[in-house]
């Protein structure tokens, strides 16, 4: 028999669902892209030494490591732990901090040194290894064999799925080349 206090209300158990699901599809979105960012920015890293920025270079790989260190150790773990938000957050905030530095001290510096020919050059190559890196997040939901059903249900919340791992749409998305 059923009291008061042990019944469920329906919409409160979806509601948490979805928002479950949006958590961990935004989670998956952010390691998936943080990894492929520190890939692909490799193609970069010998642009800055021949552009005056060898020091800027060094440092970027050491804070991609760390991103990448922090990345892993947050897909390690499921997005129930407890630690799970704490994790994210500091790879979200290190890879913030570093892409900060990017854009506001030494692409400036690059693109001044750059002819437009290098310039275009250096975005395929960037695109190309965005393209080539493999996106490692591996938690996530099983499309199974309604898959196509599955993948259009799911484009219509802005949601996709990438292998096995649920994603959200990006906000921004670079040229096809």
């Amino acid at each position: 028999m059923f009291n008061n206090s042990s019944l469920l209300e329906v919409s409160r158990e979806v509601k948490i669902d979805h928002d479950n699901n949006d958590k961990v599809a935004t989670a998956n979105t952010l390691i998936r892209e943080m990894i492929i960012h520190g890939d692909a920015e490799h193609v970069a890293f010998r642009f800055y030494t021949a552009h005056g920025l060898g020091d800027a270079a060094e440092h970027n790989k050491e804070e991609h490591a760390e991103v990448s260190r922090l990345v892993y150790e947050a897909d390690s773990i499921s997005p129930s732990k407890r630690e799970f938000d704490q994790i994210i957050s500091r790879a979200v905030t290190a890879f913030f901090t570093l892409t900060d530095e990017e854009e506001e001290e030494q692409l400036p510096k690059l693109r001044s040194d750059l002819s437009p020919e290098q310039n275009d050059k250096l975005a395929r190559d960037f695109l190309k290894a965005r393209n080539m890196a493999p996106s490692r997040a591996r938690r996530g939901q099983k499309a199974g064999a309604a898959q196509g059903k599955l993948q259009d249900k799911l484009a219509e919340v802005g949601w996709m799925i990438v292998g096995r791992t649920l994603l959200v749409d990006p906000k921004y998305n670079h040229p096809e080349i």
